[in-house]
């Protein structure tokens, strides 16, 4: 694996005016939301202890951020892997990229994680802007278990949906189709819990394992049972395992078996 050639394309990527324009978008409109949050409590309570009472737990805190990104980071995703691999492919310059000693396999690879590191380094960082916010301005201590769960959950959501546009944009050849499938899909994936849970909480439990949405929550249950249920902890490693590495080995498949530039 060519260290070098993906730290290339992941500032290549990342410094794209539109990717990083969004990026900075969506972390000043959660933090934003944050801080208001933040200081509207803060105002209200001026006792220290009552405080302490009063004021939600560290990580119910730093969801009000963390929900923000969750939901509007996707599009960045869809977005990310739209000007990285479909769009390029689309208009023939991947295929000026294939003409060196590369194989489609590895170029995909290299694409891939070069966006897995943009989601990566934008979580941990909007993640620990969050907590700065909360601990400095909220007077909330830092509660390092449930920020470490909270930035792993987040990250093995938002890569398993990446692996999924991957895998879309390698089945789909129109660059309008993957956009509004893409779209299409992540409104399904968030809206059908809640619709299961309606009409059945077996098909919603179930439904949770499944969803890579739903992972961060999951992962997140030791220290914010929100769930109507305890999750196995081993399903859940082994669904974000197959989530992030299932559609990207089928990318890899599609695109080297394909005559698409």
């Amino acid at each position: 694996m060519n260290w070098h050639t993906i730290f290339y394309d992941f500032k290549r990527s990342f410094l794209k005016p539109s990717v990083l324009a969004g990026i900075l978008l969506i972390t000043f409109l959660g933090l934003g939301i944050l801080l208001l949050f933040v200081n509207i409590l803060s105002s209200a309570i001026s006792s220290p202890s009552a405080r302490q009472i009063v004021i939600p737990a560290f990580l119910e805190f730093l969801l009000i951020g963390l929900s923000v990104f969750s939901f509007f980071f996707p599009f960045i995703i869809i977005y990310l892997t739209y000007v990285t691999f479909v769009k390029p492919r689309n208009e023939g310059s991947l295929q000026f990229i294939l003409v060196k000693p590369i194989t489609r396999t590895q170029l995909i690879i290299i694409r891939y994680i070069s966006g897995a590191l943009i989601i990566i380094i934008s979580t941990i960082l909007f993640t620990l802007l969050s907590a700065f916010i909360v601990e400095e301005i909220g007077h909330i201590k830092t509660n390092l278990f449930a920020l470490m769960l909270a930035i792993i959950g987040i990250i093995i959501s938002q890569l398993s949906f990446y692996s999924l546009t991957y895998l879309l944009g390698s089945s789909i050849r129109s660059t309008s189709t993957y956009l509004g499938i893409s779209v299409g899909i992540y409104i399904i994936l968030l809206v059908m819990g809640g619709v299961l849970g309606l009409f059945s909480p077996t098909a919603d439990k179930i439904y949770s394992y499944i969803n890579p949405l739903s992972l961060s929550s999951l992962i997140m249950y030791p220290v914010n049972p929100i769930l109507g249920f305890k999750p196995n902890m081993y399903i859940v490693i082994i669904s974000s395992i197959m989530w992030i590495a299932v559609p990207i080995y089928l990318s890899s498949r599609i695109y080297e078996r394909t005559d698409y530039p």
